[in-house]
């Protein structure tokens, strides 16, 4: 190997003088250079000290690029594309004019066949080649090749680099054409299932695994996969975990699995009911506050009002929030003064009269003590009398928690949830709580009665949230990640 001469990218000599700036930092932070390369440029990138920023040495980055090969950079059909037809006109476009003279129509080949004519455009940087039949004869994998130096580049003479490109043929595209159950139809659980996906040709087995199966809304896992009939199905073991009924999503992505000539399959998807043991008894609306407002939901405690935000959410795009200072846009940081008062919310809803279980999902946060601030949750009867106390607490969890409540004293009832949050009007001692996805759970195939609506009789709070997304059916809630955690303030006590 030989190296060539040094090349200078930058004017300020390296290395550069040690030179303290007290108008940038205490010390020099040097320099520093990082490269990259293509077939086609050499891409260098540093960081000069002595860049003149007003009127003052700066740190500051630059970068360049040295064009340093003759190249084929995209071709019709695409590397790695998928065509349904037998072409026989192929698109090369280089990096450069090609010098004519030294360009013949055997350049290219396509699975091993010269071309027979090729013509010249767009100033001698794109290349038709033209077959009078087409090369591609059989489905699945083909190739295109250039070999190193079939033709130079105008002006220097450079030789073009090696070129190989796949792509694929194929006669009729692999997709999906039924599932058992049908897209649109109901699974039973918990426990597993069998779901077969019907495809419209011969799949290769090979290409198969449990994980070509992508789930989302109830929890469920794949657990088995096997492919029958005569390679035209796969079969799916599914895993479902939840006992609360919801909605199950499907999906293969796109190119997951191939056909018997090597072909990507088509991306699929489709959407199923689940039935559990538990179903949603639908008395308690706007569960999880994907309207982007409160209503049925009633706020009765101002200092400051609650909001329905996409700051933080269990599942889908909004839940409510209790405490803070939303209106000044803290919600769980510790700065900022924390209004006087009560924040709270609830819904007034007839308990049905079998038995039935309140569930909800609720994120704490809190930088102060139970003396001065909690985060409560009550049932009241409609009067706001408390029936039960389901915490009272001032907890700095940042992570959801779920609660499950037996609501059968309370059968035939008509009650309240309510969810509260108090501080105490100190100085960076915020306290607030995130809700999201109450429901009220009956066993499946249990009548409920029809859901008693709160009249708002005070003006609903303008709520600090993205526009609301087009609505879509809500999967059963699932525990999220939990997110990066914010520093904690360890509270300073106070008399």
């Amino acid at each position: 190997m030989t190296w060539s001469t040094d090349d200078t990218f930058s004017d300020a000599a390296s290395p550069l003088p040690l030179q303290p700036d007290p108008n940038v930092q205490d010390t020099y932070a040097g320099d520093y250079d990082y490269g990259s390369a293509t077939i086609q440029k050499h891409l260098s990138s540093w960081c000069d000290g002595r860049a003149s920023i007003n009127g003052e040495s700066q740190q500051n980055a630059f970068g360049d690029r040295e064009l340093v090969g003759f190249a084929v950079i995209t071709t019709d059909p695409a590397c790695g594309s998928l065509i349904f037809a037998r072409p026989t006109e192929f698109i090369v476009n280089l990096s450069d004019p090609v010098d004519s003279a030294t360009l013949n129509a055997s350049a290219l080949m396509v699975n091993g066949m010269p071309a027979n004519t090729v013509a010249l455009s767009q100033n001698n940087t794109r290349l038709t080649f033209h077959y009078n039949s087409s090369p591609v004869t059989n489905q699945g994998l083909q190739t295109m090749h250039i070999a190193a130096g079939a033709f130079l580049r105008a002006g220097d003479h450079s030789p073009v680099v090696q070129f190989s490109c796949p792509f694929y043929y194929d006669e009729t595209p692999l997709a999906v054409a039924s599932t058992d159950p049908p897209v649109g139809g109901t699974f039973a659980g918990p426990g597993p299932r069998s779901y077969d996906v019907n495809w419209n040709e011969a799949v290769n087995p090979n290409s198969v695994q449990t994980t070509d199966l992508q789930l989302t809304g109830v929890p469920a896992i794949v657990q088995n996969v096997q492919v029958i009939n005569g390679n035209t199905t796969l079969r799916f073991t599914i895993n479902f975990l939840s006992n609360l009924s919801g909605t199950l999503e499907a999906r293969i992505p796109a190119t997951a699995i191939t056909d018997m000539f090597g072909n990507p399959s088509v991306a699929f998807a489709g959407s199923y009911n689940y039935e559990g043991t538990i179903c949603d008894s639908a008395a308690l609306q706007n569960s999880g506050f994907e309207t982007g407002s409160f209503p049925p939901w009633f706020i009765d405690g101002n200092n400051n009002s609650p909001v329905v935000t996409n700051m933080q959410t269990h599942s889908g795009a909004f839940a409510a929030f209790v405490g803070g200072n939303p209106q000044a846009g803290n919600f769980c940081s510790a700065a900022g003064q924390s209004p006087l008062g009560n924040s709270s919310l609830y819904q007034q809803f007839t308990v049905p009269v079998d038995n039935s279980t309140l569930n909800f999902w609720y994120w704490t946060c809190s930088a102060d003590f139970i003396n001065f601030d909690w985060q409560d949750a009550y049932i009241t009867d409609t009067n706001g009398n408390i029936l039960q106390t389901l915490f009272h607490q001032c907890t700095d969890n940042e992570v959801w928690v779920h609660q499950a409540v037996n609501m059968s004293p309370y059968a035939g009832q008509t009650v309240r949830l309510k969810f509260l949050v108090h501080q105490d009007g100190s100085n960076s001692y915020l306290t607030g709580m995130y809700v999201d996805d109450v429901t009220l759970t009956i066993s499946c195939g249990t009548p409920s009665p029809t859901p008693t609506m709160t009249p708002s009789s005070t003006p609903t709070p303008t709520t600090t949230v993205s526009p609301s997304p087009t609505m879509t059916p809500r999967p059963t809630a699932t525990p999220r990640r939990r997110p990066t955690p914010r520093p904690h303030f360890t509270p300073v006590p106070r008399l």
